[in-house]
């Protein structure tokens, strides 16, 4: 047996232990009680008093977790006295657990007193052993966290004793009395607890609490298909449902948040506030069992009510994920807006009927951030769809488009098509009830062509998609002023579509699809050269200088009768037959972006909204040509993760390399809203 002496902060590769994973799992037990005893009061018409007996067990459930957590972080040092005193802790939330029912049903807390009395006696027994070991303000720290745990334990009686109009009072009380405890104690000495450690562990028990509603959801469903015969009626449930958790997991885990732990203020706030993400986790899983219960008619309970009890805990933890996380990371109100409108429309969901808990796990899909999009005026739809976390793993099709924000309307007639084809995520029993993920981003070219309201519709896109369906695979693709580069410009020159591919030594294809439209120019001009040309790997043939200068003198005179543009967007697409996950698709975009780097100067600036798509067919495995020089083909063969560089490095190759042709296959545009010489006017195609 050691001395039970502090932890350092600092010290490197801190992970949870078995000890703590399987502390975490008993504790989950507790939990599913309380779920299912909430489950009951609710399907039962006594939603007020149930979900404030779950608050009452749950905080003792909650806080007897995080009291253990922030010990084990600070003074763990896993000898036998340790772990012995930690088992007992779990034997304590066991006895509780065994009497969650009996305080739901007859409102006794005896069992669930006794369960708690066990676990703050170990507790405090654990924090008088780590006082005699420490001296000075860490032993008086110590100290007062033993006797405050104990003396809140007397406060506690309360539930047992006093008649039961008196118990809330007690419960608010105490629990003020017992967050108190941490603050007090800590009031001249900070324990040394871990950020990495407290993070990760807050992050276990938030997938452990996850897991919990999916099985809780899991065993609902199941029973009422055998006793009932409704899987028509449940599956929208149980894919609603999955979306929920699955949105609220990626939610969770978007942003790495151990860097904002850095004082105990901090640390504590976030800290107290898992209770509600803790708590309306589980309270999901309970939801979807009161979902699946009034669906095949044995809750009593109205179709609204059933639907609250999914969107309204689904509410409260993205609105509190977004209060303790995610607004440390968003920057703009776009941004910081996204979970708590995400929020509002789950609720606004409540209303819809059968529909209420697929449409709430749709919203919340599609609230996770998608795709990496650069620049300061990003116009994009559906893009969500595209983000690792999300569950949608295919894609139906990608729309760029002009007109601005106005022309993402396209992608409705995109969709049209697709579900007349039958095409798109299944969201209910039918084959038809299918809602197709289009993402689509657009371009700025509103009044460029004299008419400020020349867009593209959903008319536009239908075409569009019509042709596209009816286009043989392999045929060339229209470069230049076509399609979204109708109106595009690039700098003062006109720009355009471009595309570009290569196939490397081992058989893997990658291609670009750029509609060149940026603030910044292709044009070097101290040569006259494109930028991207420089990266073509032969020897450049430069303009003559008067060609040069002549034309650098037309530049500035159309740029002086041109309206200066208030927004411009460079769209790429860039795809590969390789088979990628979706997070090696994401890290293709990001790096594809340098290729508009190389191409255009400056780049990303505020009045940009530069987009990258990527996408894989999956049909060629992600694999290096091999020593002997032969292409691994075989669809089944084990992908090799370092291949990625390969096609990292020439996705944004061929990025710079379509925007170059982007620029170069342009004609010149002479309209009522402005005048846009082409590069081959200027210079002529010598360099092509």
């Amino acid at each position: 047996m050691r001395r039970l002496v502090a932890r350092g902060r600092g010290e490197a590769h801190r992970v949870a232990s078995p000890l703590e994973l399987f502390f975490d799992l008993c504790f989950v037990v507790a939990i599913s009680q309380a779920g299912v005893a909430l489950v009951h009061a609710v399907a039962e018409g006594h939603a007020g008093r149930g979900v404030l007996d779950y608050a009452m067990v749950f905080f003792a459930i909650w806080w007897a977790w995080m009291n253990f957590t922030w010990f084990a972080s600070a003074y763990d040092n896993d000898d036998v006295l340790y772990r012995v005193v930690t088992l007992v802790q779990i034997a304590g939330v066991l006895v509780l657990a065994a009497g969650v029912s009996r305080a739901f049903d007859g409102h006794d807390f005896v069992a669930v007193w006794l369960g708690y009395l066990i676990m703050r006696l170990a507790l405090a027994a654990q924090w008088l052993r780590a006082a005699r070991g420490a001296e000075g303000a860490e032993r008086t720290t110590a100290l007062r966290y033993a006797f405050g745990v104990l003396l809140c334990m007397v406060g506690w009686l309360g539930l047992v004793v006093l008649p039961e109009p008196a118990r809330p009072w007690v419960f608010l009380v105490m629990v003020v009395a017992e967050l108190s405890v941490p603050v007090i104690a800590e009031r001249d000495f900070a324990t040394s607890w871990h950020p990495h450690h407290i993070a990760e562990r807050y992050g276990l028990f938030t997938i452990i609490v996850l897991g919990e509603t999916i099985a809780a959801a899991t065993v609902a469903v199941k029973s009422a298909v055998d006793e009932h015969d409704a899987l028509g009626e449940l599956v929208p449930i149980a894919v609603g449902g999955l979306l929920i958790v699955f949105a609220a997991w990626w939610i969770y885990f978007v942003v790495p948040i151990h860097g904002h732990l850095r004082s105990n203020a901090q640390a504590f706030l976030w800290g107290y506030g898992h209770y509600l993400i803790f708590a309306s986790a589980a309270a999901i899983g309970a939801g979807l069992e009161v979902a699946v219960e009034e669906a095949v008619g044995t809750a009593h309970l109205s179709a609204t009510a059933a639907s609250a009890a999914v969107t309204v805990p689904t509410a409260l933890f993205l609105l509190t994920v977004w209060a303790l996380h995610a607004r440390y990371f968003k920057v703009g109100p776009a941004q910081q807006l996204v979970l708590p409108v995400t929020a509002l429309l789950v609720v606004g969901c409540t209303f819809l009927g059968d529909r209420a808990v697929p449409a709430a796990g749709l919203v919340c899909a599609l609230a996770v951030a998608a795709v990496d999009v650069r620049g300061g005026g990003p116009g994009t739809k559906e893009t969500d769809a595209l983000d690792p976390r999300n569950l949608v793993q295919r894609v139906e099709a990608v729309v760029l488009t002009g007109g601005s924000a106005y022309g993402l309307d396209a992608a409705s007639g995109v969709m049209a098509w697709l579900e007349e084809q039958g095409r798109g995520v299944r969201v209910g029993p039918q084959p038809t009830h299918v809602v197709p993920v289009v993402p689509a981003a657009c371009v700025f070219d509103l009044g460029r062509g004299g008419d400020f309201r020349a867009r593209p519709d959903a008319a536009t896109g239908r075409a569009a998609v019509e042709a596209a369906a009816a286009t043989p695979a392999g045929a060339p693709v229209a470069q230049g002023g076509v399609g979204a580069g109708t109106g595009a410009v690039i700098g003062a020159l006109k720009g355009g579509v471009g595309t570009a591919s290569v196939v490397l030594d081992s058989g893997i294809t990658v291609g670009a699809l750029v509609v060149a439209n940026a603030v910044g120019s292709p044009l070097d001009p101290a040569t006259g050269a494109l930028y991207g040309e420089w990266y073509e790997g032969r020897r450049l043939r430069l303009p003559d200088e008067d060609v040069h200068e002549a034309a650098l003198r037309r530049l500035a005179e159309c740029a002086a009768r041109n309206a200066p543009p208030p927004l411009n967007t460079t769209l790429a697409v860039v795809a590969t037959d390789a088979r990628l996950s979706k997070a090696q698709a994401q890290k293709l975009a990001g790096t594809a972006h340098d290729g508009i780097a190389r191409a255009v100067r400056p780049v990303h600036l505020l009045h940009d909204g530069d987009t990258v798509f990527a996408l894989a067919t999956g049909t060629r495995p992600l694999a290096r040509a091999t020593d002997d020089g032969r292409l691994a083909e075989d669809p089944a063969a084990a992908d090799d993760p370092l291949a990625l560089n390969d096609v990292l490095a020439v996705g944004a190759d061929m990025v710079t390399r379509a925007v170059v042709r982007a620029v170069r296959a342009a004609e010149p545009v002479e309209s009522a809203g402005g005048v846009w010489p082409s590069y081959t006017q200027l210079y002529g195609d010598g360099q092509a």
